[in-house]
């Protein structure tokens, strides 16, 4: 099976060309040289506001194979502790080997600067899917009130239809009987 070489994505055999990365798909993958960071200290990436952005910044950077180090202040570990979460701040450590690919990694990623931006993207986001949930729903109550109809007339018009007939051959076998 071939493999793209850079975003390391396997493809089937009829597959030349990665679709992501458009280059030249290869047999086999040379195997990654890790590369070992001993002795390595470690230096100042950058400060976010609270544990979220901490964990988010620390997820990014450990998808490139980049280790990182969290550190609060000494009163914000207590309060981490006791409400869960840090005032003051959490600052972010790489190796230093590694400190311009982090900083590479961060700076690649699109950043929302206006609150107003992130409320309008979920406002949309929240529409769509109201969207797909009112379509789903809209469904599901016409077939529910298709077999409410029919549970309807099952009940009250076919014993009204029956009653109806039964009086109608009553009345003519009354008729009959009495010779008119």
């Amino acid at each position: 099976m071939p493999w793209c070489p850079k975003c390391k994505t396997e493809y089937r055999d009829e597959f030349s060309i990665c679709s992501d990365c458009e280059i030249e798909l290869v047999k086999e993958l040379e195997p990654e040289k890790e590369e070992v960071y001993e002795n390595d200290q470690e230096v100042f990436l950058m400060s976010v506001a609270n544990d979220i952005e901490a964990e988010i910044i620390e997820s990014l950077l450990e998808t490139q194979g980049i280790p990182v180090f969290k550190k609060v202040s000494g009163s914000d570990s207590y309060l981490r502790i006791y409400m869960g979460g840090v005032i003051e701040g959490v600052s972010i450590f790489v190796p230093s080997k590694m400190l311009e690919r982090a900083k590479d990694v961060i700076q690649s990623q699109p950043e929302i600067d206006d609150e107003s931006e992130i409320e309008e993207a979920e406002i949309e986001e929240q529409e769509l899917e109201v969207e797909v949930d009112e379509t789903k729903y809209e469904k599901d109550f016409q077939n529910k009130r298709r077999i409410r109809t029919w549970i309807i007339l099952g009940i009250f018009f076919i014993p009204a239809l029956i009653f109806a007939v039964v009086g109608l051959v009553y009345t003519l076998i009354h008729l009959i009987s009495t010779g008119f």
